[in-house]
């Protein structure tokens, strides 16, 4: 294990986004970037989403109110109906907007200048502008001035970049119910509203502190492709103990560095996920609340990636340790003779009996993490169960090119050959959603 203190810096390349419905739902892109009937120029780096009429749009992320039309009733599968389009333009105040076109008059009550916060309902699907059927137009896009703008490159969690006929379940839950609150906090990859998955190669494993954990391919890359992050607020601020979680199986990445964001500073801590199992400490650290303060893995371990060497993500533990204070004596969720984790998880040669966690010589049980180690599902991109939209919510498959509306051409996304290696050498699976675990906060009350 080693560690190293870093200047803060961000490994985003394109911004990326929650998805623009509500949580849990799905839907299937019917144009995605590039499209070659509209989505060229201005359009380059648009998604169509076909979705019922009426259906509630979503902000993809919070922002200022700088566009909005919503008199228009008018709508058509021509380009004469192009200015007829009802929309909604949100500042994101970091460079970027995000567009949302096509909507229903007088849906939204938003007016320029309000406040939105990431998954607010702005607006429903309508039918107006140059539309052919019931869909959503999103992009993220420069600020101009203007409410049509050049679309920039931009991003889903868990989902990368989306392509014509992927399926995708929303993960705009909501915002992070984690606090560090002077006690003991355990955060699960499963908790969707705390973990966010960049890009989509990801496999599902039922194994772990919950029976459950994510893994990706590692690769030896400069850059981090593939990273995921756990959120968090800071009720009481101070120094706690970071521990990760590492599983039994689908974790043999031997180069894991987690990035510690606390305080204005980054501090990369290694990890030998094939050797060291179970809880592994990262050390202490102090966290002020100032904000921008997570624990983020990247995938770039230095491990070949034609090796496919699974990298994991299980739950992070954080725990008071603030000298003096009776927080940091608390037992540990997980280990035995503790309370168990919200899932029913223990420590590995522990398991969870009426709410707390037994060693297993004790029970003369087999193991204490759920499940045996999966390789996930064996389906491609998207989503096996919601391939197909609600009556109603596709486009015209049909229509011209001037439509602005045709489903009929696929983006083409980068990346390609890898999910050729990992389907071919791992099964890996583009999982479309996680489950949503709660999260575990323990201390004297």
């Amino acid at each position: 294990m080693f560690a190293a203190t870093l200047a803060l810096t961000s490994l985003l390349s394109s911004p990326v986004f929650e998805a623009p419905w509500a949580c849990e739902g799905i839907y299937s892109c019917t144009q995605g970037n590039g499209g070659e009937t509209s989505h060229t120029g201005y359009a380059q780096y648009a998604w169509d989403f076909g979705m019922p009429l009426g259906t509630d749009i979503h902000a993809v992320h919070g922002g200022t109110v700088t566009h909005v039309k919503m008199d228009s009733t008018t709508g058509g599968c021509s380009s004469d109906y192009a200015n007829l389009s009802n929309h909604v333009v949100i500042d994101h105040e970091d460079g970027t907007a995000g567009l949302y076109l096509h909507v229903e008059g007088e849906s939204s009550n938003l007016e320029v200048g309000d406040v939105v916060e990431t998954g607010d309902v702005i607006a429903r699907v309508g039918l107006t502008g140059w539309t052919c059927g019931p869909h959503l137009h999103y992009q993220t896009q420069e600020v101009c001035g203007s409410w049509w703008c050049q679309s920039i490159p931009a991003e889903f969690y868990g989902y990368g970049v989306v392509a014509y006929g992927q399926s995708v379940v929303s993960e705009n839950c909501g915002p992070c119910p984690a606090t560090l609150a002077g006690t003991t906090t355990t955060i699960s990859e499963s908790e969707v509203r705390c973990f966010d998955r960049f890009t989509q190669w990801w496999t599902d494993a039922e194994e772990g502190l919950d029976g459950h954990h994510w893994y990706t391919a590692a690769t030896a890359a400069d850059y981090a492709d593939t990273y995921g992050r756990w959120r968090f607020g800071v009720e009481v601020p101070g120094d706690y103990e970071v521990e990760v979680h590492i599983p039994s199986a689908s974790a043999d990445a031997q180069g894991a560095v987690y990035h510690v964001h606390h305080a204005g500073e980054i501090d990369e801590v290694g990890v030998d996920q094939a050797a060291q199992k179970g809880w592994q400490s990262l050390g202490v650290f102090d966290f002020d609340g100032g904000g921008d303060e997570f624990i983020e893995l990247p995938d770039n371990t230095g491990e070949d990636y034609a090796l496919m060497v699974p990298l994991a993500y299980d739950s992070v533990r954080f725990t008071y340790a603030d000298e003096g204070d009776e927080g940091g004596e608390d037992c540990p969720i997980g280990q035995p003779g503790c309370a168990c984790t919200a899932g029913g998880g223990c420590d590995p040669g522990a398991s969870c009996v009426d709410g707390l966690c037994v060693a297993d010589e004790d029970e003369g049980g087999e193991g204490g993490e759920g499940g045996e180690g999966g390789e996930g599902n064996e389906s491609g991109e998207g989503d096996e169960s919601g391939g197909d939209d609600e009556a109603g919510a596709g486009l015209d498959a049909g229509a011209s090119e001037d439509a602005g509306c045709s489903c009929s051409s696929a983006s083409d996304e980068p990346g390609g050959q890898r999910l050729g290696l990992l389907l071919g050498l791992l099964g890996l699976a583009a999982i479309p959603r996680r489950r949503s675990a709660p999260i575990s906060q323990h201390g004297n009350s």
